[in-house]
Protein backbone atom coordinates (compact mmCIF):
# COMPACT_ATOMS: atom_id res chain seq x y z
CA UNK A 1 0.00 0.00 0.00
CA UNK A 2 3.24 2.62 0.78
CA UNK A 3 4.33 1.60 -2.71
CA UNK A 4 0.98 2.26 -4.53
CA UNK A 5 0.53 5.58 -2.61
CA UNK A 6 4.19 6.61 -3.24
CA UNK A 7 3.72 5.98 -6.65
CA UNK A 8 0.55 6.28 -7.79
CA UNK A 9 0.62 10.41 -7.56
CA UNK A 10 3.04 9.82 -10.17
CA UNK A 11 0.90 9.75 -13.70
CA UNK A 12 -1.20 11.95 -12.18
CA UNK A 13 1.67 14.56 -11.81
CA UNK A 14 2.73 13.78 -15.10
CA UNK A 15 -0.47 14.54 -16.77
CA UNK A 16 -0.85 18.00 -15.11
CA UNK A 17 2.86 18.96 -16.12
CA UNK A 18 1.75 17.95 -19.63
CA UNK A 19 -1.46 19.69 -19.81
CA UNK A 20 0.23 22.94 -18.49
CA UNK A 21 3.29 23.08 -21.07
CA UNK A 22 3.06 25.21 -24.46
CA UNK A 23 3.29 24.81 -28.22
CA UNK A 24 6.36 26.27 -29.13
CA UNK A 25 5.77 28.99 -31.77
CA UNK A 26 6.47 27.32 -35.33
CA UNK A 27 7.13 31.04 -36.87
CA UNK A 28 7.48 34.56 -36.09
CA UNK A 29 3.93 35.00 -37.10
CA UNK A 30 2.82 31.90 -34.81
CA UNK A 31 4.46 33.61 -32.12
CA UNK A 32 3.32 36.72 -32.63
CA UNK A 33 -0.45 35.36 -32.54
CA UNK A 34 -0.04 33.63 -29.68
CA UNK A 35 1.74 36.39 -28.00
CA UNK A 36 -1.65 38.59 -28.56
CA UNK A 37 -3.82 35.84 -27.99
CA UNK A 38 -2.02 35.25 -24.41
CA UNK A 39 -1.75 38.82 -23.84
CA UNK A 40 -5.92 39.38 -24.64
CA UNK A 41 -6.75 36.36 -22.51
CA UNK A 42 -5.06 37.58 -19.42
CA UNK A 43 -2.60 34.85 -19.75
CA UNK A 44 0.70 36.87 -18.86
CA UNK A 45 2.67 33.84 -17.97
CA UNK A 46 2.54 32.79 -20.95
CA UNK A 47 3.26 35.85 -22.89
CA UNK A 48 6.44 36.31 -20.72
CA UNK A 49 7.74 32.69 -21.78
CA UNK A 50 7.79 34.25 -25.15
CA UNK A 51 9.50 36.85 -24.76
CA UNK A 52 13.14 38.15 -25.77
CA UNK A 53 14.65 37.17 -21.93
CA UNK A 54 15.54 40.81 -20.13
CA UNK A 55 14.49 43.21 -18.24
CA UNK A 56 13.09 45.79 -20.34
CA UNK A 57 11.12 43.13 -22.13
CA UNK A 58 9.48 42.36 -18.58
CA UNK A 59 8.93 46.24 -17.50
CA UNK A 60 7.08 46.47 -21.16
CA UNK A 61 4.96 43.81 -20.54
CA UNK A 62 4.10 45.11 -17.48
CA UNK A 63 3.23 48.50 -18.26
CA UNK A 64 2.05 47.99 -21.61
CA UNK A 65 -0.22 45.05 -21.42
CA UNK A 66 -0.43 43.88 -17.93
CA UNK A 67 -1.38 46.63 -15.83
CA UNK A 68 -3.71 47.84 -18.30
CA UNK A 69 -5.47 44.62 -18.63
CA UNK A 70 -5.88 44.50 -15.02
CA UNK A 71 -7.20 48.12 -14.51
CA UNK A 72 -10.43 46.61 -16.63
CA UNK A 73 -13.20 45.52 -14.97
CA UNK A 74 -14.79 42.06 -15.62
CA UNK A 75 -16.96 43.24 -18.80
CA UNK A 76 -13.77 44.63 -20.07
CA UNK A 77 -11.49 41.99 -19.38
CA UNK A 78 -14.24 39.41 -21.09
CA UNK A 79 -15.12 42.24 -24.20
CA UNK A 80 -11.13 42.64 -25.08
CA UNK A 81 -10.36 38.58 -24.74
CA UNK A 82 -13.46 38.48 -27.30
CA UNK A 83 -12.88 41.48 -29.33
CA UNK A 84 -11.65 40.58 -33.07
CA UNK A 85 -8.07 40.70 -33.76
CA UNK A 86 -6.81 42.28 -37.29
CA UNK A 87 -3.82 42.02 -39.01
CA UNK A 88 -2.87 45.21 -40.42
CA UNK A 89 0.54 43.91 -42.12
CA UNK A 90 2.84 41.40 -41.89
CA UNK A 91 6.35 42.31 -42.67
CA UNK A 92 9.34 40.08 -43.00
CA UNK A 93 12.34 41.70 -42.33
CA UNK A 94 14.92 38.35 -42.65
CA UNK A 95 14.32 34.54 -42.08
CA UNK A 96 14.45 35.57 -38.26
CA UNK A 97 12.55 38.57 -38.00
CA UNK A 98 9.35 39.09 -38.79
CA UNK A 99 6.90 42.35 -37.92
CA UNK A 100 3.30 42.12 -36.83
CA UNK A 101 0.98 45.18 -37.41
CA UNK A 102 -2.12 44.22 -35.73
CA UNK A 103 -5.03 45.99 -33.75
CA UNK A 104 -8.29 44.54 -31.96
CA UNK A 105 -12.03 45.76 -32.37
CA UNK A 106 -12.40 46.46 -28.66
CA UNK A 107 -10.19 49.54 -28.85
CA UNK A 108 -8.81 49.65 -32.44
CA UNK A 109 -5.37 51.12 -31.20
CA UNK A 110 -2.86 49.68 -33.95
CA UNK A 111 0.45 47.83 -32.11
CA UNK A 112 3.89 46.30 -33.75
CA UNK A 113 5.41 43.33 -32.86
CA UNK A 114 9.22 42.33 -33.68
CA UNK A 115 9.33 38.57 -33.06
CA UNK A 116 13.13 37.15 -33.27
CA UNK A 117 14.65 33.44 -33.70
CA UNK A 118 17.25 33.45 -31.12
CA UNK A 119 18.61 30.05 -30.75
CA UNK A 120 16.09 27.96 -32.99
CA UNK A 121 13.19 29.65 -30.65
CA UNK A 122 10.98 32.33 -31.79
CA UNK A 123 10.51 35.25 -29.37
CA UNK A 124 8.82 38.79 -29.32
CA UNK A 125 11.36 41.68 -28.78
CA UNK A 126 9.26 44.65 -26.53
CA UNK A 127 12.15 46.97 -26.74
CA UNK A 128 11.70 47.48 -30.62
CA UNK A 129 8.03 47.39 -30.10
CA UNK A 130 7.57 50.01 -27.58
CA UNK A 131 10.96 52.21 -27.82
Amino acid sequence: MNRFFRWGWLPLLLLLAACSSYEAPESGIDCGRQFINATYQGNFKRAKQLLVPGDANAQLLSTRFEQPFRSLDGFGKERLSQSSIVILSIKTISENEVQVAYQNAYDNQPKTLQCVQQDGQWLVNLSFSFP
